[in-house]
């Protein structure tokens, strides 16, 4: 029989986190660290469920008397794990010696006894039901258009929003020993919490893993991987290390209004405080563009509106743009765009063509559809 991966060390560090005592770095320390063995995130979920049955405590309670009712019916039912407390939740008594009562002073005490008497149960347990086994899973894959989006829901919990032209491969059981998905393009995650696996997005360049969270993870071809978190943490993780890894880390842990990037020779940066809005507005339909390049503005323009584009002067494709649109036509758009950057858009069949114009304001539209 495998011995518990907790031991005594851990009981009140356990406790902390059951009792929500833990500060936001040590959560994702904690986090990590049960990340690390699968054994001991499959028993903590136990012990977050036994610790859910346990319910309000009374004010004072017999911590004695309640360690030999739990110790008595473990034994009653052959030891069985904490896995089966959703049919016999455990049931605390009140003391009536004097002597042995204990007055509970917070909840962390409270969750320290119940810890105590998890891992015993666990530990000694001759019917311990494994993690579930990790197998070769089923690989599922969803991909959008241009023009197009898509949004998925999993039974862990987890909601994923695709923006178009992107790819997501993930595992037809989000429940099982994976939760490992590969994107490719733009997404909007809402991470579940129901999984026993951790949440991890690969990209190209780097990887994402969800600490309970929302995020954006945009991860289009020839462009920098571009993580922002809505909500919570997740730690941004490198697939290349750069020059001296002492001073490159390979890794970021990225708070609410962070934005985090890796660049093709793997470089991680944070940025915090940014507009989280104008990452998130493709949601409800709106594009919002700060200071953004016009090839990356161009871009974009391709995905939602299926429109095929050239730069044809390379040197205007970094003149800046800032903008938002919600259902306007792309004519107004491209009229807005040409304006602000003093460029010149014509049509060449299906193809626009961006060309330099310096004179721009003297012209009447930004789309000449006759070229000479």
């Amino acid at each position: 029989m495998p011995d518990s991966p907790f031991n005594s060390k851990d009981s009140l560090l356990l406790a902390r986190a059951l009792a929500n005592e833990l500060s936001e770095d040590e959560m994702v320390a904690f986090r990590l660290w049960l990340d690390a063995d699968p054994a001991r995130r499959w028993e903590y979920k136990q012990l977050q469920r036994a610790w859910a049955d346990a319910g309000h405590l009374p004010r004072e309670w017999d911590a004695e008397a309640a360690l030999s009712t739990i110790r008595a019916r473990a034994r009653e039912e052959q030891m069985q794990p904490l896995a089966t407390t959703s049919s016999t939740r455990l049931r605390w008594t009140e003391g009536r010696k004097a002597g042995s009562r204990w007055r509970r002073p917070a909840w962390g005490l409270a969750a320290a006894c119940v810890i105590a008497v998890g891992i015993s149960v666990i530990a000694r347990s001759t019917h311990r039901p494994s993690p579930p086994p990790i197998a070769t899973a089923i690989v599922r894959e969803v991909s959008t258009k241009r023009g197009e989006t898509a949004q998925l829901r999993f039974p862990d919990g987890t909601e994923i929003r695709l923006a178009p032209r992107s790819r997501l491969r993930y595992p037809n059981d989000m429940l099982g020993a994976s939760r490992d998905l590969d994107l490719e393009g733009e997404a909007y995650v809402t991470a579940g919490a129901h999984g026993h696996a951790p949440l991890v997005i690969h990209t190209q360049l780097g990887s994402t893993r969800d600490v309970g969270t929302r995020f954006v993870v945009r991860a289009f071809p020839r462009e920098p991987l571009a993580v922002v978190v809505v909500e919570g943490l997740v730690v941004l993780r490198s697939e290349k290390r750069v020059g001296d890894s002492a001073r490159s880390p390979d890794s970021l842990f990225l708070r609410p209004r962070s934005l985090g990037t890796i660049s093709a020779s793997g470089e991680l940066r944070e940025r915090r405080n940014v507009s989280v809005e104008s990452y998130v507005a493709w949601l409800e339909g709106r594009l919002v563009f700060a200071d953004a390049p016009l090839s990356e503005v161009l871009e974009t323009l391709s995905r939602w509106h299926a429109m095929d584009y050239r730069i044809a002067d390379p040197d205007i494709a970094d003149r800046r743009f800032s903008g938002t649109f919600s259902n306007e036509p792309l004519n107004e758009i491209l009229d807005l765009v040409a304006l602000t950057t003093n460029t010149r858009f014509e049509r060449q069949g299906e193809m626009l063509v961006a060309h330099d114009d310096p004179t721009r304001s003297t012209r009447p539209s930004p789309i000449d559809r006759n070229p000479r």
